[in-house]
């Protein structure tokens, strides 16, 4: 998801799919020690589900990001830096706070299963995570992205964690009737407002995720007259004069005449 989120500005490169992966296993490297510290200092489920429900609301920001910051920063910087500034920007936190979340697993379940042993609680807790991780690579490549595109399921993971984390602390008591009525409400008017951030495309006539690539078609005037451009990610694939069916680059033309 997070490649296919910068890949518009600087493509499928070497240079996004290194940053993405170098950020992102950082920020849970950094997770995973602050999260085995924090749970060791205060091994509570209020904590834990209160890290879940501030992820959520982490994912929620990174809605609004995607949407007013990234297409003004994506093309003022390079191709080669851009990527890694971006994804910090973009990625650290959640990624962070989502690490955080395995070792405090481990040490609630080593406190509520004894007799169990570490070793096989690790073991556990691990397994299923990289399960996990397997299931969500999987569905979202062959299922969600090209079914639903990124902004709403962005906009879903966002809602799932908020919910995940917001009802058990209601369960457990942490969050009484008053403080559910008012969280819930709020809750409500974030996920509404953030399903407003999920826009098109500015300027475009067409905007969609693609199975390889993000797919933009853009009317503009070129060369005086009207055109229409056909964009995947960064990458000007195709155009055509709206006045005419003259094609406007000359390799088209070529491909038209049969000459290639």
């Amino acid at each position: 998801m997070a490649t296919r989120i910068l890949s518009p500005y600087y493509g499928n490169t070497i240079f996004t799919v290194s940053s993405v992966i170098s950020i992102v296993l950082a920020a849970l490297s950094v997770g995973y020690y602050f999260g085995g510290k924090l749970a060791d200092k205060y091994p509570t489920e209020k904590v834990f589900y209160s890290i879940i429900l501030v992820s959520g609301v982490s994912v929620v920001f990174l809605l609004f990001l995607m949407s007013y910051l990234l297409p003004s920063l994506g093309y003022e910087l390079s191709t080669v830096s851009g990527p890694i500034i971006l994804a910090i920007i973009l990625f650290f936190v959640p990624s962070l706070l989502l690490g955080m979340l395995s070792p405090f697993a481990i040490k609630l379940q080593e406190q509520r299963f004894f007799k169990k042993g570490i070793g096989s609680i690790t073991g556990e807790i691990f397994f299923w995570s990289t399960l996990g991780s397997i299931f969500g690579s999987l569905i979202t490549g062959f299922v969600l992205i090209p079914q639903f595109g990124v902004s709403q399921i962005i906009l879903a993971v966002a809602v799932i964690l908020i919910l995940l984390g917001f009802f058990p602390l209601t369960i457990i008591g942490i969050i009484n009737k008053s403080m559910f009525k008012l969280i819930l409400l709020v809750i409500c008017g974030v996920i509404f407002v953030s399903f407003l951030f999920i826009t098109k495309t500015r300027g475009a006539v067409y905007s969609q995720d693609g199975i390889y690539e993000k797919i933009n078609i853009f009317d503009i005037e070129y060369k005086g007259k009207p055109t229409r451009l056909f964009v995947q990610d960064r990458s000007t694939s195709g155009a055509m004069f709206l006045d005419s069916d003259e094609l406007v680059f000359d390799y088209t033309k070529y491909w038209l005449n049969g000459k290639i």
